[in-house]
């Protein structure tokens, strides 16, 4: 079955959108002169999660996938804690 982005690859709905969880994250790079002249500066990055605050610096701006799949498995392992299991009352 197709999801809302395959039908209509205009639309604002995610893939699970429904029934998923989420979380904000503003990722920033730079790029950092070096000590050594004529050395090529590096590109250095971190990842904030917005509602926690927490940043996650990046020295290799290959972890990105790695440092967000962190991000959303907490924010998972977060909300599992604060919803109540099947059958119990919400309250």
């Amino acid at each position: 079955m197709a999801n809302d982005r395959t039908r209509n690859p205009g639309a604002t709905t995610m893939p699970g959108a429904g029934n998923a969880s989420g979380v904000s994250l503003l990722v920033r790079f730079w790029l950092e002169p070096r000590e050594s002249a004529g050395a090529e500066p590096v590109l250095r990055g971190y990842v904030r999660n917005l509602k926690t605050g927490e940043e996650s610096y990046l020295n290799d701006p290959s972890s990105l996938a790695e440092q967000v799949r962190r991000q959303l498995e907490a924010d998972e392992r977060a909300l599992g804690a604060e919803r109540p299991k099947t059958g119990e009352a919400a309250g």
